[in-house]
């Protein structure tokens, strides 16, 4: 009997030593739930511009963060749309102010509405005024710009481009190539080219995607130009055959 009552105390003991353990475990649990603990969380990748640039060929929108920018694009119907998602990207008012930068006239681009689709995704979604193809690629950071992320948005069918050029020459409109330094956001001036050289980042439409972006094609002035020069052509070529013919005798 002495024996029983000598472990009595040693019992209680472990008992009492289970249950502050116990108690240790769910405080540390309900603390973690709560928030009382501090947890590691990813920081929210920052937006610093969005720029547009529209045009006939195709319509170009570009991200532009310190660091690249993760995304997923998809393509919805009926009505159409594009969607892009982006991961772990925060909403800040650069990003507000894209819905903003799309023209009236803009080919492509009706509008475009943004928010939060899930805690870690970003959802740009670009109502559209026609079937389209669309293409995202990452450019790497050059000279003063950081890692961007190039949307460009295309008809789905193409057009002729000698009836494009034959339509705006019979508009009277010319077919120049944008002035890169004019294309530069108004908000972003320290963004700005000095000159009419083109940029290192080739933004604007036109610029060949395969060599970066940095090389662009001229176009003739106007498709009645190139009309006329192509008759005249013609017809010196004909004059000089008939210069060469011999003369018969009457």
């Amino acid at each position: 009997m002495s024996g029983a009552n000598s472990d009595q105390p040693r019992h209680r003991s472990a008992l009492k030593s289970r249950r502050e353990a116990l108690n240790v475990i769910w405080g540390a649990s309900v603390a973690l739930l709560s928030g009382a603990l501090p947890m590691t969380a990813v920081a929210a990748v920052q937006v610093a511009g969005a720029r547009v640039w529209p045009a006939e060929e195709y319509t170009r929108v570009t991200f532009e963060a310190a660091s690249g920018l993760r995304h997923e694009l998809l393509s919805l119907k009926d009505p159409e749309r594009l969607v892009l998602d982006l991961m772990d990207v925060d909403l800040n008012d650069n990003l507000r102010a894209l819905p903003a930068k799309i023209s009236a006239d803009d080919p492509y681009i009706r509008g475009v509405r943004i928010g939060r689709f899930k805690p870690d995704v970003l959802r740009v979604v670009f109502d559209l005024k026609t079937e389209v193809k669309a293409s995202a690629f990452a450019l790497p950071p050059v000279a003063s710009y950081g890692h961007r992320l190039v949307l460009d948005i295309y008809p789905a069918t193409p057009r002729d481009p000698m009836m494009a050029m034959l339509d705006r020459g019979d508009a009277g409109g010319s077919t120049a190539a944008p002035n890169m330094a004019a294309d530069v956001p108004r908000d972003e001036p320290d963004k700005a080219v000095a000159s009419d050289r083109p940029d290192p980042i080739a933004e604007a439409p036109r610029a060949s995607a395969a060599d970066g972006g940095t090389r662009r094609v001229p176009r003739p002035a106007s498709g009645r130009t190139l009309v006329i020069t192509r008759a005249r052509a013609a017809g010196a070529a004909a004059r000089k055959r008939m210069s060469r013919s011999p003369s018969r005798a009457g």
